[in-house]
């Protein structure tokens, strides 16, 4: 009896090991739908800020999380903390960070563009959407975009215990002028 409940043990954690790091049709339908259109810092006060980013889903069947981690920083859409409105696809860094030199000029409350690029997954199925409206003429960035489990194979998040949703990896970026 011992010995099968260890086999069985052992059986679990080799196959959700195996799976933490590869992509899944949940991840494949995130890289083909969702575009991350934007990150800012927004200055709390004098001392400490959060990060903020922008994603969009151009699929009206798929529909964006609570909450996401990347690279080891979970953000939230809920509402709730630092979030500002709850649904409005900006997410926000659920902990705060300490101003730098660089920041300290901001205005306390507004949201200072970082990244005004457009991150895609390369494979991305709304490419005539981003050439229109607001999205026009910003730089695409190609990536390998994907939803991976907790922890990816690179980094830990705690969006699983958060949010019950997983991380996001961007990796293997490449710089696309066609916009």
């Amino acid at each position: 009896m011992k010995k099968c409940l260890f086999l069985l043990g052992v059986l679990f954690i080799s196959a959700t090991s195996f799976s933490q790091g590869t992509k899944t049709i949940e991840s494949d339908a995130f890289g083909e739908n969702v575009a991350i259109t934007a990150s800012f810092t927004r200055n709390l006060d004098a001392k400490t800020f959060v990060k903020e980013i922008k994603l969009v889903s151009f699929s009206a069947s798929y529909a964006l999380p609570l909450g996401f981690g990347l690279k080891e920083i979970n953000y939230s859409d809920n509402g709730k903390l630092y979030d500002l409105v709850a649904g409005d696809g900006i997410y926000t860094s659920v902990d705060r960070y300490e101003i730098t030199d660089k920041q300290a000029s901001n205005p306390v409350g507004v949201s200072v563009p970082v990244l005004q690029q457009i991150v895609v997954d390369a494979s991305f199925k709304h490419d005539d959407q981003l050439a229109k409206g607001e999205y026009s003429g910003k730089i695409k960035i190609k990536c390998r975009v994907y939803k991976c489990g907790c922890p990816c194979n690179t980094f830990t998040c705690g969006a699983c215990i958060l949010f019950g949703w997983s991380c996001i990896a961007v990796e293997w970026c490449e710089i696309d002028f066609e916009l």
